[in-house]
Formats: C-alpha cells, sequence, structure tokens
C-alpha cells in the first residue's frame, strides 16, 4: 500500500513488482498528481486496520477491506479527505487495538495516543483531532509504538 500526501492510497499485490537489481530503475507504484508525493509505504500483515494522520493533527483508522486491490501505477482511492481543516497526510501505520503511536511535530513535541482511542471509520472521511496544535505548528511524523514483547499476540520469546 502507497500513500500520498494527498490523501490517495493504491494498494496492490506485491507480485506486481517482480525481482529486479539493486541498479534497476523500478516500477511505478503510484500515479501522483503534481506536488505530490508518497508519504508511507505498508506491506500489510493480517488483516488489522491503517491509522492514517495528517498535518493539523486530525487521523482516523480504517479496515483494511476499505482499500480495494487495484493494479499499481494508478492514482488510487482515497485514504483520508485532505482539506484546509486536516492538511497533507504525514504518514499512514499498520495497527492493532493494544498498540500505541507517538506522533511529532515540528517544534519537537511529543504525544502519546493509545490506538484503540481512535475511531475505525471509513476511508472517505476527514477523521478525529489526535493532537492539538497550535497555528503555527504541523505534525511531521508518526510511529507506533509496541510497549512489551509481551503484548504481541502469538509471538515466541
Amino acid at each position: 500500500m502507497l500513500f500520498s500526501e494527498y490523501g490517495k492510497v493504491v494498494r496492490f499485490s506485491e507480485n506486481q513488482v517482480r525481482n529486479m537489481g539493486r541498479t534497476a530503475s523500478g516500477v511505478k507504484g503510484i500515479n501522483l498528481l503534481p506536488g505530490d508525493s508518497v508519504v508511507s509505504l505498508i506491506i500489510p500483515k493480517g488483516n488489522s486496520p491503517i491509522l492514517t494522520v495528517t498535518q493539523y493533527g486530525y487521523g482516523k483508522r480504517t479496515n483494511q477491506s476499505e482499500y480495494p486491490k487495484k493494479s499499481r501505477a494508478i492514482q488510487g482511492v482515497i485514504s483520508i479527505k485532505v482539506s484546509k481543516r486536516n492538511g497533507k497526510v504525514v504518514g499512514a501505520v499498520q495497527v492493532n487495538d493494544y498498540d500505541q503511536i507517538m506522533i511529532i511535530t515540528d517544534s519537537g513535541t511529543l504525544v502519546r495516543i493509545r490506538v484503540s482511542e481512535v475511531n475505525i471509520v471509513g476511508r472517505n472521511t476527514h477523521g478525529v483531532r489526535l493532537i492539538r496544535i497550535s497555528n503555527k505548528n504541523n505534525v511531521v511524523g508518526l510511529q507506533r509504538v509496541v510497549e512489551h514483547i509481551n503484548d504481541l499476540p502469538n509471538m515466541k520469546q
């Protein structure tokens, strides 16, 4: 799954990307609009939802079943609405209910949120406020946090 700043996502089978040498130029994964760029790559494991976050602190969880499998090199479908309120997409991560995420702003402020507190909603929606930021700041990144190895289901220690 490839996620773009403008809120688009393309989901395709990894079999559509053939094995290549390190000097190869690759294949086109997503057809970007002028000014758009890729912000996240997710290779889904299982069926857990995807959490998407925008630059003004909004985000949401969406079930993978909402993202249709298509072929690569297309513009994709809406992952989250990009608007004056939301801003552009900063990133997306695959999450589970027991995970937490850390969100960081360009001023260095960190917020840690339990994923279970973020509602699961459809693709073509705005999401909810995850972090309150001032007019001068933007969210610049997010990272999934797993508290302990014991928190992971079915993992051998």
